[in-house]
Parts: C-alpha cells; sequence; structure tokens
C-alpha cells in the first residue's frame, strides 16, 4: 500500500475527528478515546504481557481505592474486551485477597478495620464488575441497604468512618456489612470462577466447529 502518513493524520484531525493537535503533540478529544485504544492494546497483549500490565492496575487500586471509580469506563472496556483475563488476573486476586483480610481478622474487631474491608470490597464488586455481572452474582447480598452505605473519600489509603453526626453509620450496620462479607464473599468468588469456566467452555464449543 502507497499512501501519505500526513493525509491519513490530517484525516484522522479533520474528517474523522479523533486526533487533536496540541503545539506539536496529538492528543485525542475525549478520554473515552483513548480509554478504547489502551484497554484495546491490552486485550491485544500476550498473556505474560497482560498481565505484568493487569499487575500495575492492580498495584494502582491498592494504592489508590478510589481508582476503581475514576477509571470506571476503562476498567469496563477492559471487561467488554476481555472477560476471562480480567476475571481472572485482576478481580479475582483483589477480591480473593480482601476476602482472606475479612476472614483472618477478629469478627469483634475494630470497627473502622470492618468498615474499611466494607468499602474495599464495594468498590471493586461493584466498580470493575459490569452492571450485569453485579446484579447477578452480588447485588442481592451486598447492596444499599446492606453494603458500607456512605462512603468517604479514603485517607492514607483507608476508607474512614464518617465523623459527622448526620452521616455517621449504625454499629449494626457496619457489623451486618462486615457479616454478608464473611458469610458470602466464598460464594461471590466461586460463581466467578464458574463465569469464566463457563465462558471458557463456550469459546472451545465456538471453535470446535469452526
Amino acid at each position: 500500500l502507497n499512501f501519505n502518513i500526513q493525509k491519513v493524520i490530517e484525516d484522522l484531525q479533520i474528517a474523522i475527528g479523533i486526533l487533536n493537535k496540541e503545539g506539536t503533540d496529538y492528543t485525542f478529544p475525549h478520554r473515552s478515546i483513548q480509554e478504547y485504544f489502551a484497554a484495546n492494546y491490552i486485550c491485544s497483549l500476550s498473556e505474560s504481557n497482560k498481565k505484568i500490565i493487569i499487575n500495575k492496575i492492580i498495584k494502582s487500586i491498592e494504592n489508590n481505592w478510589i481508582y476503581p471509580y475514576e477509571n470506571s469506563h476503562f476498567l469496563t472496556l477492559l471487561l467488554e474486551q476481555d472477560y476471562i483475563s480480567f476475571l481472572n488476573y485482576l478481580v479475582l486476586p483483589i477480591l480473593k485477597k480482601l476476602n482472606k483480610r475479612a476472614k483472618n481478622y477478629n469478627i469483634k474487631g475494630d470497627l473502622n478495620v470492618k468498615y474499611d474491608i466494607a468499602c474495599k470490597i464495594y468498590m471493586i464488586t461493584y466498580y470493575l464488575l459490569n452492571r450485569s455481572l453485579y446484579m447477578e452474582l452480588i447485588h442481592k447480598d451486598f447492596n444499599v441497604d446492606n453494603g458500607p452505605g456512605v462512603i468517604i473519600f479514603p485517607e492514607n489509603n483507608i476508607f474512614p468512618l464518617p465523623s459527622d453526626k448526620k452521616l455517621s453509620l449504625e454499629t449494626e450496620r457496619i457489623e451486618n456489612s462486615f457479616n454478608v462479607i464473611i458469610e458470602k464473599s466464598d460464594k461471590w468468588i466461586e460463581s466467578l470462577e464458574i463465569k469464566i469456566d463457563e465462558q471458557e467452555k463456550s469459546d472451545s464449543e465456538i471453535i470446535s466447529i469452526i
């Protein structure tokens, strides 16, 4: 193929409108376009390189638990484009780690720690899973009625209990939220693993008839 790269860039800028030029740099006019191409690139990587990138995302989340909320569109694109890898390498490892932390914690322990764990599990299940998956597997157990309730932005990477009396959560609600995690989180993990197996089986069946 013989083409002029500069004319292609001009078409992307003028005719299609997916590139902007700022000085000597080219940028996307909207963050969602950049997120789509970033997700598409990650999903095209080899499994080993994909794991490296996803491990970096896990570190970003563990360093900033608002990351799933701030990047929910990008993370949803990853899930939609590579369902199995996203659940296997990102969602399940974080959920299992938080589940282990909850199980190892003294059920009669500090309310602040219970609230922190509940908030982090809510951030993972609500923002890393797409809406249909969350509603099917998690919502009936862990929602606005029996979840952590009001979530205050974390301080030093820990979700603090609301201090305002109007926002304060009842002890019973936090205890209930933590107990739901203890009772149900193994089931959530198992359900996600079943979803992965079902998708792999479906893929295998399609491949077998090609």
